[in-house]
């Protein structure tokens, strides 16, 4: 792992398990969300390509287009060999060779990646620690990048629900996202409640990586049902020592 490892406020992340990197090719999975569409996706059986094992450079999407990262730069990204994240911005990525609308440095596609879990945890309850997250940003780009900050990630295997919760600020504003009872596999996806100084709601979607769950990623859309811009971004988590 190396380079601007850093949570959403631009803070060193705290990284755990290996620091190997990753490979590339098939077998990965990819959640992502673009500042073009603003949505959050999932690619659960994607093929990769790396930048020296750290940034992703290229990926398969669900519909089996290949998204590349074109001319764009990686920023708020970082990678422990299991879970890696960060955002395209600043530049061009190109869906089949074809460049998309540009991306503005407020701006970006924010990405979650690894080697999904392939049998799950069945039993216990599992608390998750924060590693990293990709600035928030607006769709439009109309203010800089802001700060995501952690609240809770916990996850009941016995059930298979899972509940999280965390605040992003941007443009001088706070929004509190919080989802509650989400059922998961291997993946999840599930609705927001979000808190902010309008009318907004959310949805996140994610991933579970590493032999036994040890990591998490996530990718989230905020709404603002007023004026009708989006905040999207991305985070990573990882299982609690001592957590059954």
């Amino acid at each position: 792992m190396s380079g601007d490892q850093t949570t959403g406020s631009g803070t060193p992340g705290a990284i755990g398990g290996g620091t190997g990197g990753m490979a590339g090719g098939p077998g990965y999975a990819v959640g992502h969300a673009s500042s073009i569409d603003g949505s959050d996706n999932l690619a659960p059986s994607s093929t990769t390509s790396f930048v020296s094992g750290t940034t992703l450079a290229s990926f398969t999407d669900a519909m089996g287009y290949t998204a590349a990262q074109g001319s764009t730069s990686v920023v708020d990204y970082g990678n422990d060999g299991i879970v890696g994240w960060g955002r395209w911005t600043n530049g061009s990525y190109t869906i089949d060779g074809v460049s998309q609308a540009p991306l503005s440095d407020s701006q970006g596609l924010h990405y979650v990646v690894g080697i999904p879990t392939a049998v799950m945890p069945t039993n216990g309850l599992a608390s998750y620690g924060f590693v990293g997250a990709t600035k928030p940003t607006f769709n439009d780009g109309s203010t800089p990048s802001g700060t995501f900050s952690f609240s809770y990630f916990s996850v009941d295997f016995s059930s298979a629900l899972l509940s999280l919760g965390f605040t992003v600020n941007i443009g001088g504003k706070a929004y509190n996202a919080t989802g509650n009872n989400i059922s998961f596999t291997n993946q999840f996806s599930g609705s927001l409640a979000v808190t902010c100084w309008s009318a907004c709601n959310g949805h996140v979607q994610g991933l579970f990586f590493g032999s036994a769950a040890d990591r998490a990623g996530i990718v989230y859309s905020i709404n603002n049902l007023n004026d009708g811009n989006t905040i999207n971004g991305a985070a990573a988590f990882n299982r609690l020592a001592g957590m059954p």
